[in-house]
């Protein structure tokens, strides 16, 4: 047989201009282009357009699209059919399935949601929902409904999808995430409300018509109905919009520009564009430069400048050397205007790495200190452009407010009525592992989790970079927190889950505090009395045992009176578990100055299950002054186990420069 080199690649049919696509792609329109329209749908479309006469975003018109979807959704339930209710945050998937429950409950019609006792699966996945960790779950059920959110846990959404196939589940209300992610079709889909709030414009706008599409596309199952139904809800103002776009279906166009400063550092970052020349070339690689030809008004270009320049090199020449030059302002690249001359910094490099926008690199610049405590280093990271979306709302200030007092060991910058106030009590809740009630706040919360590991691994690597080390330290010991779900001053057996009844004697709460250090030095006798329980002192030994720690020593030889040669020897001084430690083990190791202040020399040292014993020798030099000072110390820190660091004093007194 003969090999080819093809790549496929599978478009939606609710893109309308993929001839635009086919030539961003390089794809021969004659050959490797294939269109499949609507006449290829396993089963038609009904579609209907609904407005209701109500001023947007108000309390009048939450009421009529609440009472108009209903009636959609009872007659369709009554006809035996599964309706999907998309509405555009999460806080509102669980708004509508209770509003529809509600209005179900007054029409005497609750009982038509509902699933039989006796369906097929229904006694299996009836006890799992009693297990789920979302309480609105475990609500809902009972009456046929259920939510779907990209805030839920993973283990939640997999069961809702499940109950929803097996047709437990007769109204499923959720997000569009559901529509791009997950092929879960119903008989007809219901898009409630068109506004969807823009965090970067701070106010609500349309939604996009490819949406719309995409959640038409769930709308019908093949082996089962004839036809799917798709149905739009609208305030009337847009409701003519809507009917011309989905009918017309105009072109997509691209978003790169608004991009443009974080996609070219990424670029310069990887070294696949060092000139403004080069970057020229880039941009024609891109879709944008194709819409740009297409439609040059919808990107600032008129015809007379078109015509003067049909490949619009100027205009991307400029694009690129106005980006350049905020990069260069922000300290993430090196620019030089004269020659077009790009290559990254140790910044430009990390933002890229962590997908860091350039409007957090800018607040990083003036908010960052090389001395930061924990709250400080909380508060620069719910600084961060990628929390804007977080909102403060009042009917989350009770709990927020509980969570103050009960979850957070650091103080809050700013209290919990503000954006970044909020962002700081949900992550410290996160990492006090405490319950969160609201629905709306356990989205929130998983969000700041998710993307405050990234972003505090980004400072980290930036402190580290600066040579800062009390303020690397710190983001390190946070980094490690929140992957760990636990406070720095907790005992560090705890990840090694060891049952509360024996952390009680560990950690002081029954009178007795003990370290690490005191543990590796008592035996398995010794430490069964110390938690009274003889039987597990040889099972806590071995839990001890297995803690990560690095022995270290170093030699010293000066090279000039300025200059000192450091070779490091670190050794494995703990027990290897697959179990605990899993293939591989990362330490950081940096010099430090005698004040605690400065890194002279930093390096990640890796050690791999196979020869972990094995020393590991790295030779280095460090800068010292004139004269010298009486000691650098050694800090060994473990890259994921909190509680798991070394440090060591190099004594330079006796040493001849």
């Amino acid at each position: 047989a003969r090999q080819r080199m093809i790549r496929l690649v599978g478009l939606s049919a609710t893109l309308p201009n993929y001839v635009d696509v086919a030539a961003f792609l390089g794809v021969n329109p004659q050959r490797g282009l294939f269109y499949f329209d609507g006449g290829f749908r396993p089963v038609p479309l009904e579609q209907h357009f609904v407005g209701v006469h109500a001023k947007p975003g108000s309390p009048a018109a939450a009421r009529l699209l609440n009472r108009v979807c209903y009636e959609r959704v009872s007659r369709l339930v009554a006809e035996g059919h599964q309706v999907m209710v998309f509405v555009h945050a999460r806080k509102d998937t669980v708004g509508t399935a209770r509003a529809l429950r509600e209005l179900a409950q007054a029409d005497g019609a609750l009982d038509s949601f509902a699933a039989p006792p006796d369906a097929g699966r229904h006694a299996q996945l009836a006890a799992r929902v009693a297990r789920a960790r979302g309480r609105e779950v475990r609500e809902l059920f009972p009456a046929g409904f259920a939510i779907h959110h990209a805030g839920m846990p993973r283990t939640d959404r997999s069961l809702v999808e499940e109950l929803f196939a097996a047709g437990l589940v007769r109204v499923l209300c959720c997000t569009a995430t559901l529509a791009w992610g997950v092929n879960l079709p119903a008989y007809a889909v219901v898009i409630k409300g068109t506004q969807v709030y823009n965090a970067q414009k701070g106010a609500f706008t349309d939604l996009s018509i490819l949406d719309v599409l995409q959640i038409f596309g769930r709308a019908g199952r093949p082996q089962y109905e004839s036809h799917g139904v798709g149905y739009i809800l609208t305030t009337h103002d847009r409701l003519a919009h809507y009917v011309s776009e989905v009918t017309m279906q105009h072109p997509i166009e691209s978003r790169f520009a608004a991009n443009m400063v974080d996609n070219l550092n990424a670029e310069v970052s990887l070294g696949t564009v060092t000139s403004v020349d080069e970057g020229v070339t880039w941009l024609g690689y891109t879709y944008m430069h194709i819409r740009m030809q297409r439609n040059p008004l919808v990107y600032g270009v008129d015809g007379a400048e078109l015509a003067d320049d049909p490949m619009l090199g100027r205009r991307r020449g400029e694009m690129v050397r106005k980006a350049a030059l905020e990069l260069s302002r922000l300290q993430m690249i090196v620019f030089d205007p004269a020659t077009g001359f790009l290559a990254p910094k140790d910044l430009g490099r990390i933002a890229s790495a962590y997908y860091l926008r350039h409007e957090s690199v800018e607040v990083f610049n003036r908010l960052m200190r090389a001395r930061m405590t924990e709250a400080d280093a909380i508060a620069l990271l719910c600084q961060s452009k990628e929390f804007d979306q977080i909102r403060a709302r009042n009917t989350e200030t009770r709990e927020l407010a509980q969570l103050l007092e009960t979850a957070c060991c650091c103080d809050v910058k700013g209290g919990a009525d503000s954006a970044p106030g909020k962002c700081s009590i949900l992550l410290q809740a996160y990492i006090s592992r405490s319950a969160i009630d609201e629905f709306a706040l356990v989205s929130d919360c998983a969000y700041v989790a998710q993307n405050g590991a990234r972003i505090i691994r980004a400072l980290f690597e930036i402190a580290l970079s600066r040579r800062w080390g009390p303020a690397a330290a710190v983001a390190l010991s946070l980094s490690r927190a929140i992957e760990r779900q636990m406070w720095p001053f907790e005992h560090p057996l705890r990840q090694l889950q060891v049952p509360p009844h024996i952390m009680r004697y560990l950690e002081g709460t029954a009178g007795v505090t003990v370290d690490v250090e005191h543990l590796r030095e008592m035996d398995a006798g010794e430490l069964g009395e110390l938690v009274r329980n003889r039987a597990y002192g040889t099972t806590l030994a071995a839990l001890v045992s297995q803690l990560p720690r690095l022995e270290l020593a170093a030699e010293v030889a000066p090279i000039t009176r300025t200059v000192l040669q450091v070779t490091l020897t670190a050794t494995a001084d703990f027990a290897w578990s697959d179990r605990a430690h899993g293939m591989a083990e990362a330490f950081w190791v940096w010099v430090e100055d005698a004040d605690n202040t400065e890194v002279y020399h930093s390096e990640n040292i890796l050690l791999r299950r196979r020869d972990y014993r094995a020393p590991k020798v790295s030779v280095f030099t460090v800068p010292i002054r004139d004269p010298p000072p009486a000691q650098i110390f050694l800090r060994a820190v473990s890259d994921r186990w909190v509680g798991a660091e070394t440090v060591a004093a190099v004594s330079l007194r006796h040493l001849v420069l």
